[in-house]
């Protein structure tokens, strides 16, 4: 808060029973919206500016004795001073500086030094000293827009103004006592806005700004006259002075003078002469509060508060009655004895409201609701406290974040802001000083230290929507509170997340808030959905209802003492109740954005726990448990000790999967097995993990999923979710970032990236039943050395370095020195080091079929080979990397075995005491393995089996185990570099011709020795052995959920399924070769989608609507998609690459329904099935025309495939395939099926392919003959849709005409060929149905609609676009599509040609204006004035020898009619033009156009100038219901005049005089204006393209000017926001306009709009909401200026724009893309059925509302 000296002057007159000696001419100190200025009326053109660059300066008074001048600022919402002693001005001191909005009002007691102030949007009066000092709310009720105030501190009076609902003046004591407040006027009366006060004759003086009068009463508010009503056009303030009044006129920006002398209010003089108010001063700027600069108006007095402030500790405030004052505490703070105030507030409630944190006393009776000064607050939601620090807690949805700040704001800082989605609930335990917090987003409860450290999830699995929690630390419990709409509870736990009880989940709609009363054991919740608030015990018995009345929409609730606090979002209140039901109140109202709440009594700790005393002697967190059996708990990544005390990082532990969950267990420490917590996860089968950046992988077989998540669960991602049937084997390449896993349902073995790209079938032949999976990537011996070299270096390495790892520089090859010489040189000897390392690069697998096996093969699938065979069901490989063995367990014959890497050397580790044996890992010297049966996890010896060892028990079905330790991961290969330099899969290779080669020898296109490149299935590698390119001819398969790629005949596995997602009920599918979009039909939207085949860029386009697609195919030359309809039995064309609607090809004709559709774009052929009363095939050209019958007499049609190879046509009908040629020749039977279900047809190749649905296969047969008849696929669910794709090639894109390569042949709707023979493939350009092909062959429009002289435009958004015909083929774009300039012809006879082929009026050339581009019009022309060129010899001749009967040019060009008939004022424009133009020179009668134009101007200019000089003399409508007629702005000075129509003759060029650009002929019109509509735009470039009309003089700079084209009628700039007053305007360039006659102005304004002013005959607005009848999908929030959310009414509103409340469903912001949930996802509890309100509100967010990537399928 600012500081500055407060001046004591000279004495000021004494003021006794006569009047002292007053100037004649006082001073007057005046604000505008802009400065504070001092004038004396003696010299009114002489002011001194004390106080510039205000923002929105509205009332100013002054301290006279203490040189201050004060005033109030709307635009920054403050009051300001600055000392003045007359001479010098002092810098701006912020007085009040916060919890201002509109400060309209400002009055200073020079008696006790105090500034009192209204707030018209606060509706507030409060009081605080000069220097801002203890604040205190004086009157806070019954007071509706406050506006004027003025003291009287001899009486100890207050009066002001109130222009709300019930306009009136009232009068209080200056203590704000309510026993003395009493209402002084209250008839007559609409808009008060000026007041002063005469203390000689104890007489008040008000204005009223819409009854345009000046009048007077006395303070007891009798004897009321008028003082003045001429003259008066809209008073704003007032003051007096020597039997003058002085006021302030908004509509005229002046200030005025009358004598107050007479109250008959028409100012007679003896004269009979009427005496009308005298103008002192006109002001540039609106002119706002007003004063007289005189010691007079403040007479000095003496007052109980001058000495020792009346011994008050605080404020000391005037009271008219004795003492004659009374003390006063800064609002909030009570007053302990009549003197003296408490330290600060007792009780607080604390409120989150979305962008601010406020706090209310609830000490005193005012409620004055403070915003506490946080930074960053976006979108805060719920709210705790600390009693110990005095900290306030809150989570931030939009910011994600849970932050503190101190209750003065100080020490704000962020507490959690990782791993935080949509943070909900917030809850401190300040006894064991933790906090607790639920996430919406990720569905987990969370506690962390008070400080955010060691932070623990301690529940995630059954939580769908948390919201609110409590704590009871002495009981060691905690309360939440699960909104989700299927199944709403309210649940119970101990601190640690242990002991979960449900309490409720009966009668449960939205549950919002929950509070504790400790002492009672009660819990109370509120329901927004039922309405309710409810208590029951904290068992959740005795349940009762508390309020059920009333309560539309409950949200936050808070328990302190006996009272209950909650807020409503659509009440926009607070409100509390006792605890016995009784005395409800309502503490605070109008407040928007209610959120959670939190009610607290400062200086007062209750509680202690073990956790309270050196928190438990625990190192990370001290949970309390019921009992005070508390436990100490590690954040993630820690674990405890055997002490229970000590939290430490552990070097290794073991991961297991285990149904939904996925969990850690220590080796070396007890009791500390944690679920790591995941969400989604239903289950889990395999388990692995990748090291390098601390993630899990595993997969869900009844998801069928496979997916990833950090250590610590968060960040989880679906990684592969498509074409899984059962993955139950899984395993990280932690070196080339692979994954490898197998699938039992479809039989396969696949690889993918990490991320799951590049995913690609590796073995699917030979595979019964892929179980558990290891791999071993780690590099083995250099090639290209003799080993016996290697090994030597290898060992001097190793001794050089003592260590016991080496390193050889050709390769990288890490070997443990130590295990070598023990292991390799004693006890196998007999192996050479060349056997384990070729050993290397291996996966292994086992598989359950055919008796049981285990398997092993290269990395990238080669080299396959059998290891150990007849082995039963094995599971849970696992490879010992030092020892080189294999691990596994057998769970048909109970044991655990092991092998060599090679199968050899088989061994049996433990086979007693073992009953179902599944999940096995090994570290160091152990083996780790899990029993299904028994649910323990043990441990033994890895070659003996002994030490046996129980880890865990009671853990049943654990389907795997491994322990998470760097040993597991280690060394190196050549795809950790860069991913070898592939471009999609880098895959390990085993050395050629060791041992573990097989008879399939090396693998071909490899890399290199170390690694070969893999593509994904059905990509090749290039011949650069790097890059991976796409197929370039397969078959689409669809089945009703999914999107498959087929490619027969190939080494590569045939198909695999597309990562489309979203696809529900496909009916259809097609590919585009060219942009390699897939497209398909959605039958559940009845849309045409698209989509990357690798899942990327989805999105429709055919949006669903009263379209039923039902085929689809592609024109990949003209970028086409041709589709069905089956409700509109059409054929229509959209356009692939903006989804723009070309048209209709084919229209619906009596009986016939086309479905099926093929195309052959070669041809430029299309044939499609008709299905209705006469079923037959037929073809036709692309564009509908020339329709052939192919087949006829044909029943149950099934499918249509062309052959555009070789020209053939198939069909299927009648349990039969027939065929013939393209003209329906040759027809016969290829082949007879059983197929009774609709099926597809496509020609691939030699075959032809079709599906059975009733087989679920797809069968083919060789295209020519029928025979080779086969299954390609079988066991193929739910197929729909089958579809060939072929890459078109380059030279067929390069010849076909319609290509893109050929400009789509220059048409502008349909391009298509006809049939030919020749290599180069024509274009031929057609409409849709509906249009015309023009001229010139190329471009389309509609029938003539809009009149001989204008052009229709193609294919218009909405209605039909017409624009003037001479804006075609102009060089510039007119219509939306461009269709004006396509296909452009040669000039007309009357226009000349540019050379950019651009055509310009004849008489446009040689002007000395260059029209064309290339300046072509002016390089050709005469240079002397008034000559003449001949055309061909561009010769010039005298003008004299134009026409005068004798050919002077040698082609006679100047005695020809064209020349002739210009006449010699022309003779100068004409030029030559090159005997190869297509347009010769031929001029129109110009004159006579010209003519027209300018006698049509000056009607518009009369006519504008008889409107404006006719309206001059008008009043303002009077009519209430009128906005414009309101005065509420300032009107335009004086001086400047209103503005006319500035319209110059527009020249040939389209120059206007002395302005831009604009079109010639502007009169471009739509349809609907052709129709008669005056509704529509006319069409002006320059507003297209930013040109803005030229200033006129006479008009002054800045003053507003819109001229239509059509009408040629003036204006006015649109005044837009309403400035802070009764007024709608505050900047002077703003002028009123009357309603009709408005245009928007170029921006908004950036002042904040004010309360829209209500009516007094007008029925008040609708009582927000009683019941849930606010439709939650009304969520567009209004957002006022300067980042303020609040609620204003719509435009056009006659209501008053208090806040609107909220909807009644929670419903969140960032659960969509800009902020609207799609309709068919319900965005959270919605209530159904319920009807909408005329509220247009915007929910809080955190609500009842699904989270991201949502649990619906929107």
């Amino acid at each position: 808060m600012g500081r500055y000296l407060v001046h004591l002057a000279s004495p000021a007159p004494e003021w006794g029973g006569e009047r002292a000696k007053l100037p004649a001419y006082p001073n007057l100190l005046f604000a505008t919206v802009k400065d504070i200025r001092l004038a004396n009326i003696s010299k009114p053109t002489k002011t001194v500016t004390l106080v510039k660059n205000l923002e929105e300066g509205a009332a100013v008074d002054f301290y006279y004795e203490g040189n201050l001048v004060c005033w109030t600022e709307h635009g920054l919402e403050m009051i300001q001073c600055v000392s003045y002693n007359g001479t010098y001005v002092g810098p701006k001191v912020g007085v009040v500086t916060t919890d201002l909005i509109s400060p309209d009002g400002l009055a200073i007691d020079w008696f006790t030094q105090k500034l009192y102030w209204t707030d018209g949007e606060t509706n507030r009066i409060e009081v605080a000293t000069v220097t801002g000092e203890h604040r205190k709310v004086l009157i806070w009720s019954d007071i509706d827009q406050p506006r004027a105030i003025a003291l009287v501190p001899m009486k100890k009076f207050m009066f002001w103004t109130d222009w709300g609902e019930v306009p009136k003046i009232e009068r209080v004591g200056m203590n704000g006592d309510p026993k003395t407040r009493k209402i002084i006027v209250s008839k007559d009366i609409f808009w008060p806005n000026g007041l002063t006060v005469d203390y000689a004759t104890e007489t008040v003086y008000w204005l009223d700004g819409r009854l345009k009068f000046i009048a007077s009463i006395d303070y007891e508010g009798r004897n009321r006259c008028v003082l003045a009503q001429q003259g008066v056009v809209y008073p704003f303030a007032l003051a007096m002075f020597n039997n003058k009044i002085y006021w302030t006129d908004w509509g005229t920006w002046s200030i005025y003078m009358l004598d107050k002398t007479n109250c008959s209010g028409d100012h007679e003089r003896a004269g009979g002469k009427a005496v009308v108010p005298k103008e002192l001063f006109h002001s540039e700027y609106v002119p706002m509060g007003i004063r007289v600069w005189d010691p007079a108006r403040q007479p000095p007095g003496e007052t109980p508060c001058q000495k020792n402030n009346g011994g008050c500790s605080h404020l000391c405030l005037l009271a008219p009655y004795s003492p004659w004052y009374t003390c006063a505490c800064p609002t909030g703070v009570k007053l302990v004895d009549n003197l003296t105030c408490a330290d600060g507030p007792q009780e607080l409630l604390l409120l989150a409201q979305r962008t601010d944190i406020c706090r209310i006393s609830l000490d005193s009776p005012d409620y004055t609701n403070f915003v506490i000064p946080l930074q960053g607050v976006k979108h805060a939601i719920a709210i705790d406290f600390d009693p110990v620090e005095e900290y306030l807690y809150w989570t931030d949805d939009e910011a994600r974040a849970l932050r503190r700040a101190h209750l003065d704001g100080s020490g704000q800082e962020d507490l959690i802001v990782t791993e935080v989605e949509h943070p909900d609930g917030i809850a401190v335990d300040w006894v064991a000083r933790n906090i607790y917090w639920t996430d919406t987003g990720t569905d987990r409860i969370e506690v962390a230290r008070l400080t955010g450290a060691s932070r623990k999830v301690l529940i995630n699995d059954d939580l769908l929507e948390p919201r609110a929690i409590a704590l009871a630390p002495e009981k060691g419990w905690m309360f939440w509170s699960d909104w989700n709409e299927r199944h709403p509870k309210i649940e119970r736990a101990s601190l640690d997340g242990s002991d979960r009880f449900l309490l409720v989940d009966t009668n449960l709609g939205w549950p919002n808030g929950i509070a504790l009363d400790l002492n009672r054991n009660k819990i109370y919740w509120c329901d927004a959905k039922t309405d309710k608030i409810e208590v029951s015990n904290m068992d959740g018995s005795d349940r009762r209802e508390m309020i059920n009345d009333n309560v539309p929409h409950i949200f936050g609730i808070s328990l302190l003492g006996d009272h209950l606090y909650w807020t409503d979002w659509q009440r926009r209140s607070i409100e509390r109740v006792d605890l016995t039901g009784e005395s409800r109140e309502e503490i605070v109202d109008q407040l928007p954005n209610v959120m959670g709440l939190k009610a607290v009594r400062l200086g007062k700790v209750e509680g202690s726990n073990p956790c309270s005393r050196d928190n438990g002697g625990c190192s990370h967190l001290c949970l309390n448990r019921p009992g005070n059996n508390y436990v100490c708990a590690c954040q993630i990544g820690y674990e405890l000790t055997a002490d229970e005390r000590t939290c430490v990082v552990p070097e290794a532990f073991l991961l297991f999967a285990r149904r939904e969950n996925i969990g850690r267990i220590s080796i070396e420490n007890g009791n500390n097995d944690v679920i790591i917590p995941v969400t989604g996860v239903k289950d889990a089968s395999a388990l692995d993990f990748d090291i390098t950046d601390n993630r899990i992988y595993w997969t869900d077989v009844k998801l069928k999923t496979i997916t990833r998540a950090f250590m610590n669960g968060s960040d989880v991602e679906r990684i592969v979710e498509f074409g899984l049937e059962s993955p139950e084997g899984m395993a990280v390449d932690w070196v080339a970032h692979n994954i490898y896993w197998t699938d039992t349902g479809s039989k396969r073995i696949e690889v993918a990236r990490l991320d799951g790209s590049s995913r690609k079938v590796l073995l699917w032949n030979g595979v019964d039943d892929p179980r558990s999976l290891a791999l071993d990537p780690r590099e083995g011996r250099p090639i290209g050395r003799p080993l016996t070299s290697w090994l030597d270096q290898v060992q001097k390495d190793m001794e050089a370095k003592g260590a016991d790892w080496g390193h050889v520089s050709e390769g990288e090859v890490w070997i443990d020195r130590q295990e070598w010489k023990r292991t390799y040189q004693t006890t196998h000897r007999e192996r050479s080091l060349e056997y384990y390392v070729n050993l290397l690069r291996y996966m292994y697998w086992s598989d359950w079929g055919d008796m049981g096996r285990i398997e092993r093969a290269a990395m990238d699938g080669s080299r396959r080979t059998v290891l150990i065979s007849k082995l039963g069901r094995a599971n849970g490989l696992t490879i010992d990397y030092v020892q080189r063995r294999l691990y596994w367990t057998e769970i048909t014959s109970p044991a655990i075995e092991s092998a060599d890497l090679d199968g050899g050397r088989r061994v049996q580790v433990v086979t007693q005491g073992i009953e179902k044996p599944y999940g096995l890992t090994q570290y160091q010297d152990y083996i780790y393995w899990t029993d299904w049966k028994t649910g323990n996890i043990e441990c033994a010896n890895k070659t003996t089996g002994c030490n046996r060892t129980r880890i865990h028990a009671q853990l049943e079905y654990i389907t795997d185990i491994l322990v998470f330790h760097n040993s597991r991961q280690s060394g190196w290969n050549q795809c950790a570099v860069g991913n070898g330099g592939c471009s999609h899969l880098c895959l390990a290779l085993p050395s050629p011709g060791g041992s573990g080669a097989n008879s399939h020898g090396a693998t071909p296109n490899r890399q290199s020795y170390t690694h070969r490149c893999g593509c994904p299935t059905h990509y090749i590698l290039a011949g650069d052995n790097v890059t991976c390119l796409a197929p370039r001819s397969f078959l689409l398969l669809s089945q009703k959920n999914s999107l498959s790629r087929l490619v027969p005949d190939t080494a590569d596995c045939p198909d695999i399924v597309l990562p489309v997602q979203g696809l529900k009920n496909v009916r259809a599918v097609e590919f585009d070769p060219v942009s390699q979009f897939l497209y398909w039909v959605d039958g559940r939207a009845q849309s045409i989608k698209r989509v990357y085949d690798n899942g990327t860029h989805a999105g429709p386009l055919v949006p669903g609507g009263n379209h039923h697609p039902y085929d689809l195919a592609v024109d990949p030359y003209g970028r086409f998609l041709y589709w069905t309809c089956a409700i509109a039995d059409t054929i229509n064309v959209t356009r692939l690459d903006n989804g723009s609607s070309v048209g209709v090809v084919f229209a619906k004709a009596e009986g016939e329904k086309p479905r099926n559709i093929a195309l052959h774009p070669e041809k430029g052929l299309m044939f499609w099935t008709d299905v209705g009363s006469n079923p037959r095939i037929l073809r036709a050209l692309m564009d509908g025309q020339k329709r052939i019958v192919i087949a006829s007499d044909l029943d149950m049609f099934a499918a249509l495939a062309v052959d555009r190879v070789d020209d053939l046509l198939f069909w299927a009908h009648m349990k039969k395939l027939e065929t013939s040629d393209l003209f329906g020749k040759g027809r016969r039977v290829l082949a007879r099926t059983q197929l009774v279900t609709e099926t597809s047809l496509a020609v691939h190749g030699d075959h032809l392919y079709w599906l059975d649905r009733d087989q679920q296969h797809i069968e083919r047969v060789n295209k020519r003959s029928g025979g080779g008849r086969q299954i390609v696929l079988a066991r193929i669910a739910q197929l729909t849709h089958l579809v060939a794709v072929n890459f078109p090639s380059k030279q067929m894109l390069s010849n076909h005409g319609c290509s893109l390569e050929n400009h789509v042949g220059g048409c502008s709707h349909l391009c298509h060929t006809t049939p030919s023979n020749s290599t180069t493939v024509p274009a031929v350009c057609s409409c849709p149905v509906g249009m015309i092909l023009h001229e010139n062959r190329r471009t389309c429009s509609s029938p003539p609609a809009c009149g001989a002289d204008h052009f229709s435009c193609a294919s218009p958004a909405t209605s039909t676009e017409c624009i003037p015909a001479s804006w075609r083929c102009d060089g510039q774009t007119d219509c939306p599509d461009s269709s004006d300039e396509r296909g452009c012809p040669d000039c007309r006879p009357d226009q000349f040609k540019c050379h950019s082929g651009q055509c310009i009026d004849m008489s446009w050339v040689c002007d000395g204006t260059s029209q064309c581009p290339d300046d072509f019009d002016e390089s050709h022309c005469c240079k002397a004035p008034g000559e003449f060129m001949c055309v061909s010899t561009e010769q010039c001749i005298p003008e004299s020898e134009l026409c005068d009967g004798w050919e002077n040019c040698a082609d006679g060009s100047d005695e020809k009619h064209t020349a002739c008939t210009i006449g010699v004022s022309k003779a100068n424009n004409h030029r030559v033009e090159s005997p190869d133009h297509s347009n010769k020179s031929t001029y129109v009668a110009v004159v006579l156009t010209a003519g027209v134009v300018v006698i049509t101007v000056l009607a518009a200019l009369y006519y504008c100038h008889r409107y404006i000089s006719g309206s001059s003399g008008d009043p303002l409508s009077d009519e209430l219901g009128d906005s414009a007629g309101d005065p509420l702005s300032p009107k335009p000075a004086r001086g400047i005049p209103k503005p006319v129509c500035p319209v110059g003759v527009l020249q040939k060029n389209g120059y206007r005089v002395g302005g831009k650009s604009a079109k010639p002929n502007m009169d471009g019109v739509r349809m609907s204006m052709l129709n008669g509509s005056t509704t529509s735009n006319s069409y002006d470039r320059s507003h297209i393209t930013g040109a803005s009309s030229s200033t006129t003089e006479g008009v002054p700079k800045g003053a507003p000017l819109l001229v239509s084209s059509s009408s040629l009628l003036c204006y006015p700039r649109e005044t837009l926001n309403p400035p802070p007053s009764p007024a709608t305007t505050a900047d002077s360039n703003r002028r009123m306009c009357r309603d009709d006659y408005c245009c928007s102005s170029s921006g908004a304004s950036r002042f904040r709009p004010y309360r829209h002013y209500r009516t007094i005959n007008q029925p008040p607005p609708p009582t927000p909401c009683s019941t849930d009848v606010c439709d939650e999908s009304d969520s567009n929030y209004p957002f006022s200026p300067q980042g303020r959310h609040r609620y204003y009414p719509p435009p056009g509103s006659e209501y008053d724009s208090d806040p609107f409340p909220p909807p009644p469903t929670p419903r969140s912001h960032y659960h969509s893309d800009g902020g609207v949930l799609p309709s068919s996802c319900p965005p959270s509890p919605s209530s159904a059925g319920r009807s909408s309100t005329y509220f247009n509100p915007l929910p809080p967010p955190p609500s009842p509302v699904p989270s991201p990537g949502s649990r619906c399928d929107c």
